[in-house]
């Protein structure tokens, strides 16, 4: 004699779906970095908004990809302004530095 296995047959909410393992996280993910390229791109000059944005998010670290070596090197000497302002925006990421990367890919 077989056993029938227990089959949840009600649909399940959206929102439980989206909270629950591997999913769930990646939303967070994604949302913490549309969090920091907002305050990124409220802290830039308009001239540089379309050059960079956050590409990771590596404990207290932001990683801010950019396509050339101007705009990195323009990054590069505004990052202490930078920072500040994304500890001013987002105080819960308790973030702690910044790092510049020129990819071509961009």
């Amino acid at each position: 004699m077989q056993t029938k296995a227990n089959v949840q047959q009600d649909p399940v909410k959206i929102d439980n779906l989206m909270k629950q393992g591997k999913l769930g996280s990646l939303l967070q993910r994604v949302t913490q970095l549309n969090a920091l390229n907002a305050a990124l791109y409220d802290g830039l000059s308009a001239a540089l908004r379309p050059h960079c944005q956050v590409v990771n998010l590596d404990f207290n670290v932001v990683v801010i990809g950019t396509q050339n070596s101007q705009v990195a090197n323009t990054l590069y000497y505004q990052q202490n302004q930078i920072l500040a302002k994304l500890q001013r925006a987002l105080p819960n990421m308790n973030i702690q530095l910044i790092r510049v990367r020129v990819s071509p890919h961009f």
